[in-house]
C-alpha cells in the first residue's frame, strides 16, 4: 500500500493549492486556464512519451494502451487553449469552439481508459492506435475549427451567458459513461502484479468522471463549476502521471540495476552466488541464526583430483564437470539455503533452519548425491570431500576456518567423506569430528 501513501500526500499537496489557485481563478482566470492547461498538455505528452519507451520493460500492457490516446488528448487541449478568448490564436472562435474542443479531448481521453482496461492484456496494435486516435483528434479538430459542428454552447445564466446545449449535454453524458464503464472493469480487475497501476487508474478515473460532471453544470466556465472542472482535473493528471512515472521510469531502472546486482553476485561458469555473495548472505544468516535461535550449517567442499580431470580431458570438459556439479548443488538445496562456488573446484553451502539431530543426514546426503556413476558424455566418475560446520554464535569467520580444516582433514583420510563438526562461541569445536558414513 506504499503506493496510496505516495498518493495521498500528493493529494494533499494538491488540494493545498486549490485556495490559492481560486484565487487566481477569480483574479485573472485566462492566466489560470493557460497554467492548467499547458500542465495538462505536458502532462498527457509525457505519459505518451513515458509509456511507450517503458513499453519493453514492464509487464502492464495496459500502460503503454494509454499513451496514442493521452497524446492525442494533449494535442486537443493545445488547440482548447490556443481557441481561448483570451489567447485568440485561433481567431474569433468564441466559447463554443473552446468547448467543443474541451468535449473532443475529454472523448479522447474517456475512450483511452476504458479501450486500455478493456484490451489491457494485449501488446499488438501500438501504431494502429496511435493512427486511429490521431485520426479522430484531427477529424474532431477540423469539425469544430471549420464551423461544422452543431453548436455545444447557448444562451444562459452567469457572467458569459452561456450554458451546454442539448448536442453538447449528450456527449458529457457519453464521456460519463466511459467513465463508468472503465471504474467498473478496473474494480473487477484481478489482483496481481498490476495491483498499482489498477488503483491508481481508478483513483484518476473517478477524478476525470467528476471534472466532467462539474463542467456539465458550469453555467459559467469562469466561475466555481469552471474552476472546479479544471482543477478536478489537474489532480487527476498529477495523480496519474505520478503512477506512470513509477511504472514506467523506476520500475524499468530497478530491473536493469536488479541484473547489474545479480551479475555481479552470480558465478559466469555455473549461475551459482559468487564468493563475494557468499560473504554478504553469510553475516545475514549468522544474525538470523542468533536472533532465532535456528540452526545453521555451512557446508565446503571440494571436488576429488579436479586437477586430474583437467589434465586428462582438458578444460573445456573441466568446465562441463563444474556445471554438472552446480546443477546437483541446486537439486539438493532448497530455498532457504545458499549455495555458492567460491572458487576453482571449491562450493561452499549455507543450510538454514537445520535442527542438530537431523545435520548428520542431511550432509551425507550431499556426499551421496555428488556419488555419481558417471557424468557427462565422457563418463567421469565424481566423488566430493568437504566439511560441515554449525554455527555456535560469535565470528562468522570462524566457521569458515573450521569448514576449511575440516575439508582438509577429509582429503587426507582417504577423501570422498564429509567431515561434521559444531563451533561454539569463540570458534572453538565441541566433541570430534563426526564422519558422515
Amino acid at each position: 500500500m506504499k503506493h496510496w501513501k505516495r498518493d495521498l500526500a500528493l493529494l494533499a499537496v494538491l488540494l493545498a493549492t486549490g485556495a490559492p489557485l481560486y484565487a487566481l481563478s477569480l483574479a485573472d482566470f485566462a492566466l489560470f486556464h493557460l497554467l492548467i492547461g499547458m500542465f495538462t498538455t505536458l502532462a498527457g505528452g509525457l505519459i505518451f512519451t513515458v509509456s511507450t519507451l517503458a513499453q519493453r520493460f514492464v509487464r502492464t500492457a495496459f500502460l503503454t494502451q494509454l499513451g496514442p490516446g493521452f497524446l492525442a488528448a494533449s494535442l486537443v487541449t493545445f488547440l482548447h487553449l490556443a481557441a481561448s478568448p483570451d489567447i485568440g490564436i485561433l481567431g474569433e472562435g468564441g466559447v463554443d469552439l473552446g468547448m467543443q474542443l474541451w468535449t473532443i479531448q475529454s472523448i479522447l481521453l474517456a475512450v483511452s481508459i476504458f479501450l486500455a482496461v478493456l484490451v489491457r492484456r494485449s501488446k499488438d496494435g501500438h501504431g494502429r492506435r496511435m493512427l486511429g486516435y490521431l485520426s479522430f483528434a484531427a477529424v474532431g479538430s477540423v469539425l469544430a475549427l471549420t464551423r461544422v459542428l452543431p453548436a455545444f454552447a447557448q444562451p444562459g445564466q452567469g457572467p458569459l451567458g452561456i450554458a451546454l446545449t442539448g448536442f453538447g449535454v449528450s456527449f458529457e453524458y457519453l464521456i460519463v459513461f466511459l467513465y463508468l464503464c472503465a471504474m467498473a472493469l478496473l474494480a473487477t480487475w484481478k489482483r496481481g502484479a498490476d495491483e498499482t497501476m489498477r488503483q491508481s487508474m481508478l483513483g484518476a478515473s473517478v477524478l476525470f468522471l467528476l471534472a466532467e460532471i462539474l463542467y456539465t453544470f458550469a453555467a459559467d466556465p469562469t466561475g466555481f463549476f469552471g474552476f472546479g472542472a479544471h482543477f478536478v482535473r489537474l489532480i487527476g493528471f498529477a495523480l496519474l502521471f505520478r503512477s506512470i512515472v513509477v511504472e514506467g521510469i523506476r520500475k524499468p531502472y530497478e530491473t536493469v540495476f536488479a541484473e547489474l546486482n545479480d551479475l555481479s553476485a552470480t558465478d559466469g561458469l555455473t549461475g551459482l552466488s559468487n564468493y563475494r555473495r557468499f560473504r554478504e548472505r553469510l553475516g545475514q544468516l549468522c544474525e538470523d541464526a542468533e536472533r532465532t535461535g535456528k540452526g545453521l550449517y555451512l557446508l565446503v567442499f571440494d571436488i576429488d583430483f579436479f586437477k586430474a580431470i583437467n589434465d586428462a580431458h582438458g578444460h573445456a570438459l573441466g568446465d562441463r564437470v563444474l556445471q554438472e556439479v552446480a546443477r546437483i548443488l541446486r537439486d539438493c538445496v532448497r530455498d532457504t539455503d545458499v549455495a555458492c562456488r567460491q572458487g576453482g573446484d571449491e562450493f561452499s553451502v549455507l543450510l538454514f533452519d537445520v535442527p542438530e539431530a537431523a545435520a548428520g543426514g542431511i550432509v551425507d546426503r550431499f556426499r551421496r548425491a555428488f556419488a555419481q556413476p558417471e557424468v557427462t558424455d565422457e563418463r567421469i566418475r565424481l566423488t566430493v570431500s568437504g566439511g560441515a560446520v554449525r554455527f555456535g554464535g560469535g565470528d562468522p569467520q570462524a566457521l569458515l576456518v573450521e569448514a576449511d580444516r575440516l575439508l582438509y582433514a577429509a582429503k587426507n583420510d582417504g577423501r570422498n567423506r564429509i567431515y561434521l563438526t559444531r563451533a561454539e562461541q569463540g570458534g572453538e569445536t565441541a566433541a570430534e569430528a563426526l564422519e558422515s558414513a
